[in-house]
């Protein structure tokens, strides 16, 4: 390059220099273009690995993921008006809609394998124990202060299993005590002297050598001994103490048998529990209540404030209830306050309830745990609410738990506080007791409520006790709506209870009788009984032919006959375990939807933050209003199918009616707080000295005369064997028993061997003087029974309602009339009783008349004299056949039906003169026909309808039975349906009505929907404020 020119030389120098920079760049570009690509890849399968991992997401929970606005080409949803239109509330609900896409790194890790150690654990709990049982301590030496951890990490450190070391402690200044199995005991003391390690087998805990604190130099040897004691004695404690409570209970037993403790300081067995819920249903619905329940499986009972209940209610649930209940509200059919408990069938306590003196608080008592839940109106002034509290006895042990209504402050977390929670946080200081709600959920409100669209929250719902709680948790239920302002609140904690034996309750005998059709085992069973009743027939002919100078024993000998009963069923054909009682389920699909889509609007309203909330909360309030109106329809329905079902089956019927009356007559025992076995020792001991003859006088008078010939002992009795075996051929079977468990079916079977023992005992039972129990007093309380049970105008038909009167009320006016003589008042007061119990089935007034109910209800209206001159009694013609039931019912009716002849040609009663002419049930109560037309029907019957006469809607004239007849408002076409009376002084309505078929089998007549159609317009004129846009097609359920 010296011979070139300059100027080319720089030309040259000023490509190369062009070149190396494009070298550079293109180095630079496909460096970039490797890149690229690798990402590119990387892109890939990222892309392939989140489209995975979205199908797996909306594969498990069917949710939908939002992308991106940029890479989605779907069109929107338009938003529904109101919040959701809204960007501010879209922007809102944003933060809380999205869902977020997992990424690689969220992916669940594969679970690692079990260590050795864990496989060996496990595998010793299916090994039989071999080896030395019990537990020992190892003690080794220390070289200085070591701490639990330390010992602990370097024993791991050694190989030792850290696992089977129950207990480490420090007896004395240079030892470790280690407390292990005794069958590990070997293999852990040959894991330490593998690292030289020695073995202190001589070291005595109770040495007093070992006590090296200064402050007990001054005592002798026997002082320092009992010191040892006592402090080996408190480190054993404490071991007990933190150890779990299955292996507490055999380490203490352990320590009992060295002598190291007592037997008082063994732990028993503790659990989690008792678990107790707190809820004020601000009025409980009974259907509903496994609305709440289905969030209380965790607990062992349930306590429930404001229930509103009235007795005898019941909720429809397997719990066992216990029931405070609240005073009626007047005007309104419920109750107001009340407390009820519900014990779970899961509890394994024996739960016993504690009388109180207040109304206003509920106690149970479990073991040693005393449980009072009280509700405290808002109304009630401070002096009454503090001495309420004050009459509670504040024994060890105690929690008290309800609604307060009293605000605490900063004792619970509350922003605000009362009068009455002033008081309270006095109350509780002076008795040194502690609200469980400031220390375990401080500031979570258990009152959340509106109002004038402000919400409004309080700490109201309280826990307190005088007991130290082991692990307790109190968890108030915020995110659950269930109805009520109130949430609910789970208390658990760990409570050492004893374990108590309680006998079961007395259950019903029963056997398999229907192993009474094999020809063999009822072989067998007459045999056993005839073998077995030799001692009771032969005590019951000598007392007939000797009798005793005093009442003979006829319980005793009545509990003998039965006893020979059972073990004649129990040899022959066995016992059989009675079946579980069971609530029927009333808690359907509908409901349970109904009530998780109101709770999910709550947690939704519970969680959205904006103007969210506004939306949320709406939408709640209509979930929680279609919830109410759904269980509401399924009480409706209940109740008419179990109408309907009462009335196509009499027999079932009267036996439903008579559990219901079972069921609400009041139950009165004697209670104690340490349970019934105490109540009934302490019963026991009472009337033993109440008839021991302590409280008699000295001087009594001399027994009364007897005579040596009693009525029984006479050749005419009644009760003769070959007549007891005759009726007892009649006894209904498939009844069920009574007290005595025995059943028609046990004794009709062999009648031939137990007529002459039942003849043998009716005939010593008629020893005394017959008394004639008159139970007018109690008819108008039964009346009142089975008006609550649905014989009413709102229940049951008035065709059910009349054959449950004749079968449960109408026995107690005729008890005994037939033999008594009773004077013209007595008279008078028994048909007014009479008609007092009809008025409370059609819901009459006082003074309403009743006789033309007795007869379209074919109920006996005459009165009976004494049955001497009984003109029914007197009728009967001599040659007529008295023993033959169907002639002497046949002439009864023949006499009645004469007799109601006579009296419609003799009474001038218009009501009476358009009745049926027969002595049977109105075909009105029966025919196929709505509620509402069988109401019109047996209205117009009584005179109801049209009622008190007023200025009928054509201006014409007022209401009444002959105006409605030529009324304009009617249409003329359907009275021309109808058949025309005899005579024109003859009611057209009332003889359609009396013309009617006496069977529904029959087809309908032409103008039967003509004649409910007339009714339909004559209700609405009479009454036109009601409602009748629900009857339209008139007469459809009769073809």
């Amino acid at each position: 390059m010296q011979g070139m020119s300059p100027n080319l030389a720089s030309f040259l120098r000023n490509m190369q220099a062009q070149f190396m920079s494009l070298q550079q760049r293109t180095n630079e570009l496909e460096s970039l273009a490797a890149t690229n690509a690798r990402l590119t890849a990387q892109l890939v399968n990222a892309e392939k690995l989140i489209a995975d991992l979205r199908s797996q997401l909306a594969s498990q929970g069917n949710c939908q993921i939002t992308t991106n606005a940029s890479t989605s080409s779907a069109p929107t949803t338009p938003k529904e008006p109101g919040t959701e239109a809204s960007t501010w509330a879209t922007a809102a609900a944003a933060a809380h809609n999205s869902v977020v896409v997992p990424t690689a790194l969220s992916v669940r890790k594969t679970l690692r394998p079990p260590s050795v150690r864990r496989v060996a654990a496990s595998a010793r709990m299916f090994a039989i124990p071999t080896g030395p049982k019990g537990y020992q301590y190892v003690y080794i030496p220390r070289s200085r202060r070591l701490t639990h951890r330390e010992v602990r990490n370097s024993l791991k450190t050694l190989g030792v299993d850290t696992g089977r070391i129950l207990d480490i402690n420090f007896p004395a200044k240079d030892v470790v005590g280690i407390l292990v199995y005794n069958q590990y005991a070997e293999k852990f003391q040959t894991t330490l002297t593998t690292v030289a390690i020695e073995i202190l087998d001589t070291f005595d805990p109770l040495d007093p050598k070992n006590i090296a604190d200064p402050k007990y130099k001054s005592l002798c040897d026997s002082e320092l001994e009992e010191v040892a004691a006592e402090l080996h004695s408190d480190r054993c404690l404490k071991a007990l103490k933190y150890l779990r409570p299955h292996v507490a209970v055999p380490v203490g037993h352990c320590f009992c048998d060295q002598g190291w403790i007592s037997k008082e300081d063994i732990p028993v067995h503790s659990v989690s529990g008792p678990g107790a819920g707190l809820w004020n249903a601000n009025g409980l619905q009974p259907r509903a209540i496994y609305d709440v329940l289905q969030y209380c499986h965790s607990l062992h009972m349930l306590f429930i404030t404001e229930t509103w209940l009235l007795p005898p209610s019941r909720l429809p649930t397997s719990w066992s209830q216990i029931h405070l209940y609240g005073l009626p509200v007047a005007g309104n059919y419920r109750g107001s306050m009340g407390v009820s408990v519900l014990i779970s069938p899961s509890c394994p306590y024996p739960v016993t309830q504690i009388p109180m003196s207040s109304n206003y608080a509920l106690a149970i008592k479990i073991g040693s745990l005393r449980i009072v839940c009280l509700y405290l109106p808002l109304s009630m002034s401070n002096h009454d609410a503090l001495a309420v509290l004050s009459s509670i006895p504040l024994t060890n042990d105690t929690i008290i738990c309800g609604d307060f209504n009293s605000r605490l402050g900063s004792l619970t977390g509350d922003y605000a506080t009362n009068t009455l929670g002033l008081a309270l946080c006095q109350w509780l200081e002076e008795r040194a007791l502690t609200v469980v709600n400031g220390q375990l959920s401080p500031c979570i409100p258990t009152f959340i409520s509106f109002c004038q669209n402000v919400e409004i929250s309080s700490i109201i719902d309280l826990f307190i006790t005088n007991m130290s709680l082991t692990n307790a948790t109190l968890n108030i239920h915020t995110d659950l709506s269930l109805n009520s302002d109130h949430r609910l609140l789970s208390l658990s904690f760990t409570y050492a209870i004893n374990p108590t034996s309680h006998a079961p309750p007395p259950s019903r005998k029963t056997w398999n009788l229907s192993r009474l059709q094999e020809p063999d085992v009822l072989k067998l069973y007459a045999h056993t009984f005839v073998t077995n009743s030799t001692n009771l027939k032969s005590t019951l002919q000598s007392t007939f032919e000797h009798p005793p100078s005093s009442r003979p024993p006829i319980d005793a000998l009545t509990d003998e006959f039965n006893s020979l009963i059972y073990n004649s069923l129990s040899s022959s054909i066995g016992n059989r375990p009675p079946r579980p009682s069971h609530w029927k389920k009333v808690w359907n699909s509908v409901l349970q939807a109904a009530a998780e889509h109101r709770n999910f609007c709550y947690k939704k309203w519970h969680c959205a933050c904006g103007i969210d909330r506004i939306h949320w909360w709406d939408k709640h309030l209509k979930a929680q209003a279609e919830f109410r109106h759904q269980v509401q329809s399924s009480k409706r329905q209940s109740w008419h199918a179990f109408c309907k079902s009462m009335e196509q089956d009499f027999s079932k019927a009267i036996s439903k009616i008579k559990q219901l009356k079972r069921q609400r007559q009041p139950q009165h025992m004697f209670q104690h707080s340490d349970g019934p076995a105490t109540a009934a020792t302490i019963m026991c001991e009472h009337l033993a000295s109440v008839y021991s003859g302590s409280i008699l006088p000295d001087q009594r008078p001399p027994p009364p005369l007897h005579s040596t010939s009693l009525s029984f002992a006479s050749a005419s009795s009644p009760f003769v064997s070959s007549v007891v075996e005759g009726c007892m051929q009649f006894m209904p079977n498939c009844k069920a028993p009574g007290p005595d468990h025995i059943r028609a079916e046990m004794l009709k079977v062999i009648r031939p061997q137990i007529a002459p023992l039942l003849s043998l005992l009716f005939t010593i039972c008629t020893f005394g003087p017959s008394v004639v129990t008159h139970r007018r007093s109690g008819a108008l309380a039964a009346m009142a029974t089975l008006t609550a049970v649905g014989a009413c105008r709102s229940g049951f038909s008035l065709l059910l309602s009349s054959h449950l009167f004749k079968t449960f009320i109408q026995p107690k006016f005729e008890y005994g009339l037939a033999i008594t003589c009773l004077l013209q008042k007595d008279v008078l007061l028994l048909e007014k009783i009479q008609d007092k119990c009809l008025q409370m089935i059609v819901g009459g007034h006082a003074t309403s008349s009743t006789a033309v109910l007795k007869h379209i209800c074919n109920l006996p209206t005459s009165t009976l004299s004494t049955l001497h001159s009984n003109p029914l009694f007197a009728s009967i013609p001599p040659d007529l056949n008295c023993s033959s039931h169907i002639k002497l019912s046949k002439h009864f009716e023949s006499f009645r039906q004469e007799k109601f002849a006579h009296f419609r040609l003799t009474n001038t009663k218009i009501l009476i003169q358009a009745c049926h002419p027969l002595l049977e049930v109105d075909p009105v109560l029966f025919l196929p026909a709505t509620r509402i037309e069988r109401g019109s029907l047996v209205r117009w019957r009584m005179g109801w309808l049209p009622g008190k006469p007023k200025e009928c809607a054509c201006g014409f004239d007022h209401t009444s039975r002959r105006h409605f007849q030529f009324c304009i408002t009617i249409p003329s076409q359907l009275f021309s349906q109808l058949s025309a009376p005899p005579t024109d002084e003859d009611n057209i309505i009332d003889f359609a009505i009396s013309a009617l078929p006496i069977s529904s089998t029959h087809p309908s007549p032409l103008y039967w929907k003509a004649l409910l159609t007339i009714l339909w317009h004559i209700d609405m004129l009479c009454n036109p404020n009601g409602n009748y846009t629900h009857e339209t097609d008139h007469g459809s359920l009769w073809h």
